[in-house]
């Protein structure tokens, strides 16, 4: 589970890290400023993805289960230890590690080519807890495909994902075409374009409270489903 995680991480950083230097060096300017940021949130997210994903799924094979089950603890103690260690806890670790990582990466570059060229690392918090409340929903969602998926949860997780996303696609759509499209004006071309009374009805709902309300309720919905589900494997 760590070893693919680390894998991954690895090869994406690696990736990212020479080609911002490479467009840094070549057009003599800082390439991307915020890099560190950036691959900071995608590191949390792929690598929390794939142990999230792999937590419960690796606990419950049938070679692996047998002395998982005979624990000394209760169900919930369990699913609570499990969710602690790869939600809050691994941001944590991650948020530590990446921490070191770019101080070190920082000073070896400014070593070989004579100056810095990303913006500094730091515990920004703004940067924190929008990272950590978006891991919080990647790591709930992943663990409860690890507990329904016990083989390729990750991959599986998000082929499901992406078939939910494909069909609310389209019920938006057709909802928009059969309900709301009196709303909807025409402008020069054949291309249907929202009225700005329409863009801000949308833009108020979407951008509100709604999608706060959508990160506070999504995790504690797929935790509770998550719980029952592992009753139902220990079952």
């Amino acid at each position: 589970m760590f070893l693919t995680a680390a894998a991954v991480i690895t090869v994406v950083f690696l990736l990212s890290y020479l080609s911002n230097i490479n467009e840094a060096l070549s057009n003599s300017r800082d390439g991307n400023m915020f890099f560190h940021q950036t691959f900071f949130q995608l590191l949390l997210g792929i690598s929390g993805a794939i142990i999230s994903g792999k937590f419960f799924a690796d606990q419950l094979l049938k070679e692996k289960g047998y002395s998982y089950l005979m624990l000394p603890s209760t169900n919930l103690e369990k699913y609570v230890s499990g969710v602690l260690i790869t939600g809050i806890g691994y941001a944590i670790f991650t948020l530590l590690f990446y921490y070191i990582l770019a101080k070190v990466s920082d000073t070896i570059t400014t070593a070989l080519v004579g100056r810095q060229l990303f913006e500094p690392f730091t515990f920004d918090p703004e940067l924190v807890w929008n990272s950590f409340r978006v891991y919080i929903n990647i790591n709930a969602l992943f663990l409860l495909g690890g507990l329904i998926y016990h083989k390729n949860p990750v991959i599986k997780t998000i082929a499901v994902c992406f078939g939910i996303f494909v069909g609310f696609t389209l019920i938006f759509g057709l909802t928009m075409k059969l309900v709301f499209w009196e709303y909807i004006g025409w402008e020069d071309s054949y291309i249907p374009q929202p009225t700005q009374a329409f863009k801000d009805r949308l833009e108020s709902f979407f951008n509100g409270d709604l999608l706060d309300i959508g990160l506070l309720l999504g995790p504690i919905f797929l935790w509770v489903t998550g719980f029952f589900r592992l009753k139902e494997q220990e079952a």
